[in-house]
């Protein structure tokens, strides 16, 4: 199993990144508030967007950075993936180990899905999709 860091130069905000997911079509798209705090380059008002496409499933989980660091944290901790970062998981037979998604209405076949992972501070999310984009916005998608 390899964890793949994809968040150089950004990430979530630490205290209250307010996430929020939408469908469109076949993609989903995850918004949250920048970590202004670290990263000089985004105000407390940037979203980040994260667009998944070609999803068809995820799920966002209740462990919270308390979970992770007092209480055993979850499936992923003993492969030395750090809290708070945004990964692609290779190597894992999501389609056996995916717990309690929720399924996108999506007809088309991709050869390669990715699997996604996020930890954010209150909340894990995970989602399985063909590849993903990252911008920043001002207002949310």
């Amino acid at each position: 199993m390899e964890f793949i860091k994809l968040n150089y130069g950004w990430n979530a905000d630490p205290n209250s990144p307010a996430q929020l997911i939408k469908i469109k079509g076949t993609d989903l798209l995850l918004s949250f508030y920048m970590n202004h705090y670290i990263y000089e380059a985004y105000s407390e008002d940037d979203l980040g967007v994260l667009t998944f496409h070609n999803c068809i499933q995820f799920r966002q989980g209740s462990l919270n950075d308390e979970g992770f660091f007092v209480y055993g944290g979850d499936k992923y901790k003993p492969h030395g993936i750090i809290w708070g970062e945004f990964y692609r998981i290779v190597g894992v037979d999501w389609k056996n180990s995916f717990y309690d998604p929720i399924y996108i209405d999506n007809d088309s076949y991709v050869d390669d899905f990715n699997h996604y992972l996020f930890y954010f501070r209150d909340n894990d999310f995970e989602c399985i999709a063909s590849s993903y984009d990252f911008h920043i916005s001002k207002r949310r998608p």
